[in-house]
């Protein structure tokens, strides 16, 4: 499929917790091949989000998951302290001023 059809259409949303427990940073930090699927035509560009007065929110929202919280991290502070941690990574990349961000990939043509 050529690129230039979804060019601008498609987003692709940055996961956290998943994107943190890799240290994601850059597209490059990811394994070989991992955009073998994206046409050579498009690029992948971030845009970024500022959270800063929603952070504490999306906190108490993943809270809301209890049974999943000693699964994925070791408690309930510990999510939060990785919650805002990261969220503070994005903001710098992006040079976000509010001190939280989250990151969206776009597709763009090359």
């Amino acid at each position: 499929m050529p690129g230039p059809d979804y060019a601008g259409m498609i987003a692709f949303y940055e996961d956290f917790p998943y994107a943190y427990w890799e240290d994601f940073g850059r597209l490059e930090d990811l394994p070989g091949g991992s955009l073998a699927g994206i046409p050579a035509d498009i690029s992948l560009t971030a845009e970024f989000a500022d959270i800063g007065d929603q952070v504490e929110r999306k906190i108490r929202g993943i809270a809301l998951y209890e049974s999943q919280i000693d699964r994925m991290f070791a408690d309930g502070k510990s999510m939060g302290d990785a919650v805002r941690s990261y969220a503070a990574k994005v903001a710098d990349l992006g040079n976000v001023s509010g001190g939280a961000a989250e990151r969206y990939w776009v597709t763009t043509p090359a």
